[in-house]
């Protein structure tokens, strides 16, 4: 039996960024642990027990890069896609660093969804005029990245959001046909894998501003994909 070609690089993507992601995650650990980059608990809705080092996103980014790099060149829209959520990525890390006032994020997470609109990354459907389209993308993709944000509160509950989100969106790639979004969605599933297991209760690590807002923005855009 010969196994067709997409399907050995989606698992050579899902495996690649999977273990490569088991390297990531220690090394930004001990990294947010030496600068000190890390949530203290307040006794209210922070009630892990001791300080928990952020930069988690940073790692299940890494893994989802280097997934794609092994497995297959990044191109055309998919290349626009990745900078968009690179700069979702870099927003939630200042936010992360230097607390951001609420209406410097939500100014930041505007810019950055112009810039996807601009890039041709949104709804098409032939139902709406295309300047709805254009609203409706907006409005879906501020919605989830926030969404994500907000349920970023719980060991675990993000990350496991985003497990299920992105295995149902595989299946509907297989589908469509859509064999490089399936690829694209294997490296992100192995980095999600990963983390997981060190952000499961007790987490040891967290997302963080940076790895709410990425991973939002990742499953925001690339449901516009699948089609």
């Amino acid at each position: 039996m010969i196994i067709p070609l997409f399907l050995m690089q989606g698992l050579l993507a899902l495996l690649g960024s999977l273990f490569l992601s088991f390297y990531f995650v220690p090394f930004f650990r001990a990294v947010a642990i030496r600068f000190n980059i890390l949530d203290a608990p307040d006794g209210k809705i922070k009630l892990h027990k001791k300080p928990t080092p952020y930069l988690g996103g940073l790692a299940v980014y890494c893994g989802l890069l280097c997934g794609l790099v092994i497995s297959f060149p990044v191109t055309g829209n998919i290349l626009l896609f990745l900078i968009g959520v690179t700069l979702l990525l870099f927003l939630g890390l200042v936010d992360d660093l230097t607390p951001l006032e609420p209406y410097q994020k939500f100014g930041g997470q505007l810019l950055v969804t112009f810039c996807f609109l601009r890039s041709g990354i949104y709804l098409k459907e032939h139902f709406f005029y295309n300047s709805w389209n254009m609203v409706l993308s907006a409005f879906w993709i501020l919605t989830i990245v926030n969404g994500f944000n907000l349920i970023d509160v719980m060991d675990g509950l993000a990350t496991t959001t985003a497990i299920g989100a992105t295995t149902t969106f595989i299946i509907m790639s297989l589908m469509f046909h859509q064999y490089d979004i399936m690829i694209l969605l294997c490296a992100f599933l192995g980095s999600l894998l990963a983390f997981l297991s060190y952000n499961r209760p007790p987490a040891t690590i967290y997302l963080g501003e940076a790895g709410s807002l990425f991973i939002g923005g990742f499953l925001a855009t690339v449901l516009f994909f699948l089609k």
